[in-house]
């Protein structure tokens, strides 16, 4: 992988909140839903931090629309820009954060098991 940089701290375990500014909030939308798969728009704020997080029924796919974002995956962080793709597997930590000043977008697929 070419884009792995190191973790430099941990992540905040407040849900949808920044580290760094209680007031800053990702906003989610809910694209779509399936028997099996859930799509969400997701929208983190300039330096927003989105918890880490084990989800041992569900796999996850995030591409990037706009912006930069940090992909946590076990003790390795993935950087990603627009048009790329990262797949999270069940039951791996992971969590994104938006380091930039600008605001990021993602496409979140979640893939329930069955």
């Amino acid at each position: 992988m070419k884009n792995i940089v190191p973790r430099i701290n941990a992540v905040s375990a407040k849900s949808k909140k920044s580290g760094n500014d209680n007031s800053k909030e990702a906003f989610n939308e809910v694209l779509g839903n399936g028997s099996n798969y859930h799509v969400n728009r997701i929208k983190t704020p300039a330096r927003c931090t989105l918890p880490l997080q084990t989800l041992d029924t569900i796999s996850r796919h995030i591409t990037v629309l706009q912006g930069c974002v940090h992909v946590t995956l076990g003790d390795d962080v993935i950087v990603l820009v627009p048009d790329e793709s990262i797949y999270i597997p069940q039951g791996l930590l992971h969590g994104i954060e938006n380091r930039a000043n600008d605001c990021a977008e993602i496409i979140s697929v979640d893939y329930f098991a069955a």
